[in-house]
Order: C-alpha cells, then sequence, then structure tokens
C-alpha cells in the first residue's frame, strides 16, 4: 500500500515537472500520508478535497490546542468559554468525527448485507464491538472514531510543544520539506543522490521499501534533515505520576 501512494506522488510530482507547474511539498507528501492511513482504516481513497480540508483542520486544531486561553488560569469561568477555545475544538473535532462516521455508518450497512470483509482496521474494531475490556472501555461507534480520530491526527503531527512564551509545531510532511529544501542548497548533493538511485534503480522502474537498505546516501540526507530540523517529542520532560510497570 505504501509503495503504490509513494508512486503516485511520484507520478504526480513528474506530471507538474513535465508541465512546468510549482509542487507544494508538504501538501503532497501530508495527501501521501493521509492516503495510506484512510486506506489502511477504511480500504478507500480519500478524495483532493477532503485531504486538504484535513490538514486545513489539523493545523487549526494544534493552533487552538497551543493558545492561551483564561479557562486554564480562572476555571470558575471555564464553563462560559469566554475566549471560545473550546467551541473552536468541538468544531474542528466535530468535522472529523462526521468523515469518520460516514464510513463507520457505510461499513455497517455493508456488514448487515453480508458483503466481503475488506480485513482492515474498520473490520476489526467492528469484530471488538460490544466486547468490554478490562480497563472497563468498550469498543463502540463513539470508540472507533476517537480512535480514528487519534490515528488521523497524531500520524500527521510530529510534535506539540508548549512553551511558557511560545507555541510550536510540525506536520509530519515538513521533514521532507526540509530536506527537499536543503537538498536545493546543497548542489552537491543533489548531483550524488539521483546517480545512487538510478544506479540501485537500473532496469527497475521504481524504489521498493526493501530497497532503503542500499541507499546509504538517501539514510544520510535523512538523518542529516532531523539533526538539522528537530522533532520535539509529545512526551512532558518529566513524570507526571508514580506508576508501576508489571509488578
Amino acid at each position: 500500500m505504501r509503495e503504490e501512494v509513494a508512486r503516485e506522488l511520484a507520478r504526480r510530482v513528474s506530471d507538474a515537472s513535465a508541465g512546468g507547474t510549482p509542487v507544494s511539498v508538504a501538501r503532497e507528501a501530508f495527501a501521501a500520508v493521509a492516503g495510506v492511513l484512510w486506506r489502511s482504516m477504511f480500504s478507500e481513497d480519500m478524495d483532493a478535497a477532503t485531504t486538504r480540508q484535513l490538514r486545513d483542520v489539523i493545523e487549526e486544531a494544534v493552533v487552538v490546542a497551543g493558545a492561551p486561553n483564561l479557562s486554564d488560569y480562572f476555571p470558575v469561568i471555564a464553563a462560559a468559554d469566554v475566549m471560545g477555545v473550546r467551541r473552536r475544538m468541538d468544531n474542528l473535532v466535530g468535522w472529523v468525527y462526521g468523515i469518520i462516521d460516514v464510513q463507520i455508518d457505510r461499513r455497517r450497512r455493508r456488514r448487515i448485507v453480508c458483503e466481503p470483509r475488506k480485513n482492515d482496521l474498520l473490520d476489526v474494531a467492528f469484530d471488538m464491538e460490544g466486547e468490554v475490556e478490562s480497563e472497563g472501555w468498550v469498543m463502540n461507534q463513539d470508540t472507533m472514531r476517537g480512535m480514528f480520530m487519534v490515528i488521523l491526527i497524531l500520524s500527521h503531527c510530529d510534535s506539540i510543544f508548549t512553551g511558557f512564551a511560545r507555541r510550536w509545531k510540525q506536520l509530519n510532511s515538513s521533514t521532507i520539506e526540509w530536506a527537499m529544501a536543503e537538498l536545493l542548497q546543497n548542489p552537491k548533493s543533489m548531483i550524488q543522490l539521483p546517480e545512487e538511485l538510478k544506479g540501485l534503480i537500473g532496469t527497475k522502474t521504481h524504489v521498493a521499501e526493501s530497497d532503503i537498505s542500499q541507499l546509504p546516501y538517501l539514510q544520510a540526507v535523512i538523518k542529516e534533515t532531523l539533526r538539522l530540523h528537530p522533532t520535539v517529542p509529545i512526551a512532558f520532560n518529566k513524570a507526571e505520576a508514580t506508576v508501576e510497570i508489571q509488578g
């Protein structure tokens, strides 16, 4: 699935290049990541309009989540939502829930009439529907859409860092965008990297995921990009509570 999406991405970029059309690397990379996730969850392609809106929603959600909110400092006025932060977030979450609910309802109807299984994440979730886990949660539609929303949001957000004086975020696709920007500023690398790819491809039509181990220079480019433009982990920098793991 990933290789198929990668080939589609390469084809779109190639077509745009042939026509002299500028390419937004970040948006194309986001569309590729969203496509893989959507197919793995629902076995369907995400249309271009939904992909664009999803990116806008995720970007706005990260901004809203990191925005100053008086309710955080004065809980007594939290119910009033004076700054409208909760309303904005509810609208964004509601939109994501809406596109997920369409897929869940459609699959539920198909299962009722015994259509063939897709064996994707949604089918697995339906197989677990009604089961109560040891932690007490039950698999139902609310759980499903919450789970799929988390997959969509966190898979596109490498990091969300809330500092004392600033709010900062990075999208998964930004690593690819930074890599392209750095390559454009390093002509030697721009020459060496295509040569490595050409030497590996030979008579093949594309690079497979299994070929990555044979591309040391490409790996070095990605590692250097992450070194120059690192992402900040989501985890807190200190333990929030005392926990015991496996005794």
